[in-house]
């Protein structure tokens, strides 16, 4: 009976550390010590990789976003690894490739899986990883990049938001406030 009570306590206390103490301690140390950034203009070569299951209805327009981004293309690589597509993702993707677009046709794998094949297929300094249905806005790339003008900059998030509340996933647009407020 004690173990029990024991794992059951223990599990609620890494219940609340999770869900409540440790994004107030984060909310709380931000505000208390912020830490500034020093943006430097640099511009280390960046590959964007996209993993993506049947998305041909998004994918051009995601590739177009990126190639009209203002990076410059000599230093820039853009891999899109399909995770077993079968909708013509594919072939919507290689429509690119004349602009320096590699695609990689994998079996299905899952998405981990088809970005880790993906990620062993850039070459950047830099690799932005990307969803195919979300938009990249102009100067996403030139901003990430200034970020790693500071030596302690490791690795740099993007500011995910909806451009309109959702309704019918309410619960995710929720999610994706508290995890931006926590960055």
């Amino acid at each position: 009976m004690r173990a029990a009570r024991f794992i059951f306590w223990s599990s609620v206390a890494v219940l609340v550390w999770t869900y409540v103490l440790f994004p107030a301690v984060t909310l709380l140390r931000a505000r208390v010590r912020p830490m500034a950034i020093m943006r430097r203009s640099v511009r280390p070569s960046i590959s964007v990789l996209i993993a993506a299951h049947n998305e041909a209805p998004m994918i051009a327009g995601k590739l177009r976003s990126i190639l009209e981004d203002g990076y410059p293309g000599d230093r820039l690589q853009i891999v899109v690894a399909s995770d077993g597509s079968t909708d013509g993702t594919v072939a919507a993707a290689r429509a690119f490739e004349s602009e320096g677009v590699r695609v990689l046709d994998l079996p299905r794998m899952g998405k981990n899986a088809a970005i880790d094949a993906g990620a062993a297929a850039c070459e950047g300094d830099v690799v932005v990883i990307s969803d195919a249905d979300s938009a990249l806005r102009p100067g996403s790339l030139t901003a990430i990049a200034e970020c790693f003008g500071d030596a302690g900059v490791g690795a740099v998030t993007g500011d995910y938001r909806y451009e309109s509340e959702p309704s019918r996933n309410a619960g995710q647009f929720a999610y994706w406030n508290i995890e931006r407020r926590l960055r």
